[in-house]
């Protein structure tokens, strides 16, 4: 090849080169100057562009709406996270929360959100579809109960959502009656909503002066058909329902005085062991509307029905209606009374007659550990409960979230509410 023809081949492929290079810089140069400013790209914070504004001006939150197509992020059900805030860290989502508040957090999916070394850890890039939220709090507060979604922004501020405050009514199926905590004889004998018992097949001695609410009587109908189906034998007739104070006063003292002729006791020595076996005027269960004595036919009301079929029966399937043995034995040191009282059923409904029998709790044991606790998780029926103590009635329960299902004063003398929801 001659030096002419290489010399031109050269220089070609040099133009070439230089021609290639020229073109992506003006390619690079055309691309950069055509992507969208950061206050046109939704996937960054929105600023304030007004000229008024200060150059270096703190970014003000905003709410995060996330775009659609995001379902590969929704949180994992087999990754989830709760934890226990403390007062201070309760604060930072709530402020108006008391000094002796804690929440439970319950986070989905830790992935997403999660809280360690008192900060809350996000991904700010990845939020749940509905109301950006990361999570699902509980503040149980001196001054409030609180359960909603916990949110947080773009810029990693965490708070509530809005929630309205619930209208509850009080309907006492929890209200706990004892020694320590009577009744007045106003209360006892202002139960309203009373139904008369009047089917012979288990009224005992076709008795006309049996009342019960009405929906502890459909429970109890339940209850007897059931016992009945299991084995006719069993034979149980309601001996006693609802008592008026002066009622159970008439009972109290002839018990009293009985023991003083007979048995040759002081007065202070035949009340106290009659307190121990009949409950005194205003202590009495059976003054709330809710309690019946359920017997076998032929049976007492004392020691010998221990361990009869009935009594066997009602101890293993009472609850399954919605009541509880009241008086159970080994439960004397918590409920006062020394007699076991097999036949003594309350309703407290499902599924708290559930959660009792299976722990093997009286009511008082029930309320120690609630107050104690603050909160109790339990599954019933393939779903999640809780119970949470609440010292005030200002209650804002997102009702996406979870159910309420009892609402009661404790007791008398207890300054408190016990509240039972049913997660969504």
């Amino acid at each position: 090849m001659k030096d002419k023809e290489k010399k031109t081949i050269i220089l070609l492929i040099t133009a070439g080169i230089l021609f290639s290079i020229a073109a992506g810089i003006l390619i690079f140069i055309f691309s950069h100057e055509s992507t969208p400013s950061a206050s046109e790209n939704p996937s960054q914070p929105v600023t304030n562009t007004s000229s008024e504004a200060p150059v270096n001006s703190p970014i003000p939150t905003q709410e995060y709406t996330p775009k659609e197509g995001l379902n590969e992020h929704l949180p994992n059900p087999d990754n989830p996270y709760t934890v226990i805030l403390e007062a201070s860290e309760v604060k930072l989502i709530d402020n108006t929360a008391s000094d002796d508040a804690y929440a439970v957090v319950y986070f989905p999916d830790i992935s997403i959100a999660n809280y360690e070394n008192d900060k809350f850890i996000l991904n700010t890039g990845v939020f749940h579809e509905k109301n950006n939220y990361i999570g699902i709090a509980t503040i149980i507060s001196g001054n409030f109960v609180k359960s909603g979604y916990l949110l947080s922004d773009r810029d990693e501020t965490v708070y509530m959502s809005k929630i309205e405050k619930n209208t509850v009514q009080d309907d006492v199926s929890l209200k706990i009656i004892n020694r320590d905590n009577p009744i007045t004889q106003q209360e006892a004998d202002s139960i309203t909503g009373l139904v008369q018992l009047t089917d012979p097949d288990y009224v005992l001695d076709n008795r006309d002066d049996l009342f019960i609410l009405n929906h502890v009587k459909e429970a109890l109908e339940k209850l007897l058909l059931a016992a009945d189906a299991y084995d006719a034998s069993l034979n149980m007739h309601v001996a006693s329902a609802h008592r008026t104070f002066e009622t159970q006063k008439q009972s109290f003292d002839y018990w009293v005085n009985r023991r003083i002729a007979e048995e040759n006791m002081t007065y202070a020595q035949a009340y106290e062991y009659t307190a121990g076996r009949v409950a005194i005027p205003g202590c009495s269960e059976h003054h709330n509307g809710l309690t019946l004595d359920v017997i076998g036919y032929g049976y007492m009301l004392d020691e010998s029905s221990k361990g009869a079929p009935y009594a066997l029966w009602l101890k293993d399937n009472s609850y399954r209606y919605g009541f509880t043995i009241r008086y159970e034995e080994g439960k004397e040191q918590y409920t006062q009374i020394m007699l076991y009282e097999p036949w003594h059923i309350r309703y407290v409904g499902l599924p708290t007659a559930y959660y009792l029998y299976t722990n093997n709790l009286s009511m008082e044991e029930f309320y120690y550990s609630l107050i104690n606790q603050k909160y109790i998780d339990f599954e019933y029926d393939g779903y999640q409960y809780r119970y949470i103590y609440s010292q005030s009635d200002n209650i804002y329960i997102d009702t996406d979230i979870m159910e309420i299902i009892q609402y009661s004063a404790i007791a008398s003398g207890v300054d408190g509410y016990v509240l039972l929801c049913k997660s969504k």
